[in-house]
This record gives structure tokens, sequence and C-alpha cells, in this order.
């Protein structure tokens, strides 16, 4: 039986990637519960995350982060030197990490985003190997969903603005000594 194209086994491995990180309560182990809120953020170089917001016990939240080490995968699929083979992953390399916040922490950032309006603009553009963000307003009727490349579409910058604070917020509280894990 001939090798996969790489090429084509990278792309089904990323397709699995971004599926996992689009549902970051789904992996292991499992949520029953629904977030209120997932920031995703995909830049062109790193490794691939998405946040995810969840009421907890006592008036905390569970924030869950998952990544993409797309790095390390990628450079299973492009190896430079010849008779040196790095086996090749048959599952995307993810890590996930939880953390329970008291919802004081990051209250203003959740009433921040009841006040934000809703842009109207472009319809999603389709992943590329640009950089992209999208934030999941879970919580809301419908979870509303905005996802935008390196660009940020006209009327949109709020929202960008808005998520841009979110994704630092939510990453130094991933790290913040003394946090829950």
């Amino acid at each position: 039986m001939a090798d996969t194209d790489p090429d084509v086994a990278f792309a089904a491995l990323e397709t699995e990637a971004h599926a996992s990180l689009a549902r970051p309560w789904a992996a292991s182990p499992p949520l029953a519960a629904r977030p209120l809120l997932t920031v995703e953020f995909f830049p062109a170089f790193g490794a691939h995350r998405a946040w995810c917001l969840f009421e907890a016990e006592h008036g905390s939240l569970l924030l869950r982060e998952a990544a993409w080490d797309r790095v390390s995968d990628l450079a299973a699929f492009a190896e430079p030197f010849p008779g040196r083979e790095r086996p090749r992953p048959s599952r995307p390399t993810l890590a996930v990490r939880d953390v329970l916040l008291p919802r004081t922490d990051i209250e203003d950032l959740l009433d921040a985003s009841e006040a934000l309006p809703f842009p109207s603009g472009p319809p999603l553009p389709p992943y590329s190997s640009g950089e992209i963000s999208s934030v999941r307003f879970d919580a809301r009727p419908g979870a509303p969903r905005f996802r935008w490349e390196l660009e940020v579409p006209s009327g949109w910058e709020k929202l960008a603005e808005w998520t841009a604070d979110a994704r630092a917020r939510l990453e130094e509280a991933m790290t913040r000594p003394g946090a829950t894990r």
C-alpha cells in the first residue's frame, strides 16, 4: 500500500484539529455543560488555541483551553532530511487545560460582551494559511459566531478589539499563580 500524500494527510489532520478546537467541551475529560463563550485564535505560525468559559459551582467559572501543536505536527509531515523520518501523527497533538476562576476575575469581560454590537458584513471567510480569529457567544440564542482573517471587516472593529482583549485575559488566566486546576 502506497503512503498517503503528505499534503492530503496533513490537511485531514488539520481538519480534525479544527473540529476539536471548535468543540473544546468535548475534549477529554468531556464537560456536560453549555459554554458561555468560545474564543479561537489560529495564527499562521504557532499553536492554534480555543478558550471556552463555563459556569461552575459556587459562582466560579471553568476556563478550558484546548491547543493544537500545529508546528510539531506539521514538522512531521515536512521532513527535510532524506533518510530521517519522524513518525507522522494519525491524530492531532492536542493539549487541554482547565482552570477554575472566580467569576469576579472575568465579570467585566462578560459584561462588555453583552454590550457589543453584532456586526454585519461579509460572510465567514474560508480557512486559509493566514491568521484567523473568531468568537462565538455560546450562551446567546443562536450562538452567533464571528470569524475574520488578518484584515478585520469594516464595522467589526469593536468586536475584534474585544476579542483581542478577551484572548489576552484568558491566556493570562491560564497561567495566573494560584489558579485552581
